[in-house]
């Protein structure tokens, strides 16, 4: 009988030590990045990541997202006439592999403030430290003006340089984050939408205008008296400069040839047309 047990414990034994073999790798495996992401502007904002919006914030609000330890992508909003593509926005980037994180910010427009900070790491050596990019402040140098297209190596002993920061993993557990928008909880560039274009010698009472209200490709604009009509309501597309008659599919365009004394015109909209931009 003793000789019969022994197949029986030694695949005991063995299906064991597998088990314990595979549990530090399941707990690997199965750790994930986490980030609390909380609005602290006075007006309800989209929560966009990597281009995709997930949910609208109000004013106040929080929600949750975990991803695997070695994600890599941006946190942002498009509220504010930022865009979900990321031009005109302010951005908080993660690099997972090396546990990098950073602002990426567009110099031709600033929607909202955000910043970033490790919630279970102490700020030491230089590492793990807190990093904010707020509209008021947005020339300062610690941000991007375009997404890195590559990091240098990790190194434990000396942090990176700016513009990235570094919260480095310990043991199995990746660095949590903590992403809010309008740290100081102000909006100071706030601009509704549509609105109206006007000069800067007489803003009060003259603005962009369609000639006649008429929709069609290469109705000229003007400057004209302010009247409130539809014929003056543009919406103006961040990072791209595309401006767009509010309610249509029209953008001021300025030709194939844009010269001294060419009028501007409107024409059917069109991505990546130079002419519109």
């Amino acid at each position: 009988r003793t000789s019969s047990l022994l197949p029986s414990l030694a695949s005991s034994f063995l299906l064991l030590s597998f088990s314990l073999f595979l549990l530090p790798l399941l707990t690997i495996v199965s750790a994930n990045r986490h980030f609390d992401i909380i609005n602290n502007c006075p007006l309800p904002v989209n929560v966009v990541i990597n281009g995709a919006v997930f949910e609208t914030l109000p004013s106040g609000g929080n929600t949750t997202r975990d991803f695997p330890d070695i994600w890599s992508g941006f946190i942002y909003s498009d509220s504010n006439q930022g865009n979900a593509d990321g031009a005109a926005t302010i951005r908080a980037g993660f690099e997972g592999r090396n546990s990098y994180y950073y602002f990426v910010k567009d110099p031709k427009w600033l929607n909202v403030g955000m910043s970033t900070a490790p919630i279970d790491r102490a700020p030491k050596g230089g590492f793990c430290l807190n990093l904010e990019c707020k509209v008021t402040s947005g020339d300062s140098p610690i941000a991007f003006t375009s997404p890195p297209t590559s990091f240098p190596p990790s190194n434990a002993e000396v942090p990176p340089q700016d513009p990235l920061k570094q919260c480095p993993q310990t043991g199995t557990l990746p660095a949590r984050y903590r992403v809010k928008f309008c740290p100081d909880g102000t909006t100071p560039n706030y601009q509704t939408r549509p609105r109206n274009i006007t000069p800067q010698r007489d803003p009060v009472n003259k603005c962009l205008d369609v000639q006649g209200g008429v929709l069609a490709n290469g109705t000229p604009v003007q400057i004209y008296d302010c009247n409130d009509t539809g014929a003056q309501k543009w919406v103006i597309k961040h990072g791209g400069q595309q401006i767009k008659l509010s309610g249509t599919t029209f953008c001021l365009d300025a030709g194939s040839a844009p010269a001294s004394g060419v009028k501007v015109k409107i024409w059917t909209r069109y991505d990546n047309l130079p002419a519109q931009q």
